[in-house]
């Protein structure tokens, strides 16, 4: 059946593509998870950027989620032997520090004796010696450090979404549907407008449809077919129509 598509696609435009690809990632969820999921891969800082103020969702992916202590060590957990931090635990390290007032006390410390917040500033290696998913979760759950300009920074680089595609790809997916959103919404259009400039559209008919990936991408492949049946005479009359206004408007400036 597949295969079959080859000669279909070789008459289809990238222009058309890419409208048939907008069409279905408007009303199909499978479809827009499958281009979010591409999309994070290939502008992951962009995406990070788009979900660093998303704390409820970051809360479940670091608390709740089935994988959350793991997920907590992998981001949390770059504290070198000579204190120096990476992603998560800067944002820790200098969240803390920062506040160390107001949240000091909800940092969990693996000997049970907690280090002063001064002698936690003059040798960073004292953070070696926090619980870190027990500190992480104590802040998430008691303090505003999922909404901290030191949470969301680190974020922002996008390499956060690495530790689980899918569920970030399925959330954005999801999110359209909750909040009544669709590829008419600016911040989407420009990523999708930046992916399709990179040739994003034949990546997509490569891996969903053509490559070999089929059969794990089945529904995704009916709902883009489909799609494509449908919407083609469609997105070519709109096309022809333009096309005509258009030529109809040279002729009459040039009489």
């Amino acid at each position: 059946r597949f295969l079959a598509l080859a000669p279909f696609q070789q008459g289809i435009t990238e222009r058309v593509r890419q409208s048939c690809w907008l069409e279905v990632f408007q009303r199909d969820r499978h479809c827009r998870q499958s281009v979010w999921h591409a999309i994070l891969r290939k502008f992951p800082q962009d995406v990070g950027r788009l979900l660093r103020s998303e704390d409820e969702m970051w809360y479940r992916f670091f608390v709740k989620h089935p994988n959350a202590v793991e997920n907590t060590r992998r981001w949390f957990g770059h504290i070198g032997l000579t204190g120096e931090t990476l992603f998560g635990a800067s944002a820790l390290q200098w969240f803390t520090l920062a506040n160390r007032e107001e949240v000091w006390d909800l940092l969990c410390w693996q000997l049970g004796r907690p280090v002063p917040p001064a002698v936690a500033a003059k040798k960073p290696t004292a953070f070696l010696q926090l619980d870190i998913v027990k500190s992480v979760h104590s802040l998430c759950r008691f303090s505003d450090f999922l909404r901290s300009a030191q949470f969301m920074d680190s974020i922002a680089s996008g390499e956060v979404l690495g530790l689980d595609e899918e569920y970030f790809a399925r959330f954005l997916a999801q999110h359209f549907d909750a909040t009544h959103r669709d590829a008419t919404d600016e911040w989407v259009r420009k990523l999708l407008a930046d992916y399709f400039n990179c040739g994003g559209v034949e990546s997509l008919h490569q891996h969903v449809l053509c490559g070999s990936e089929v059969d794990s991408n089945k529904e995704t492949c009916s709902r883009v077919l489909e799609a494509m049946s449908s919407d083609l005479s469609c997105v070519a009359r709109r096309a022809s129509s333009s096309f005509g206004q258009s030529l109809g408007d040279q002729t009459h400036r040039t009489v």
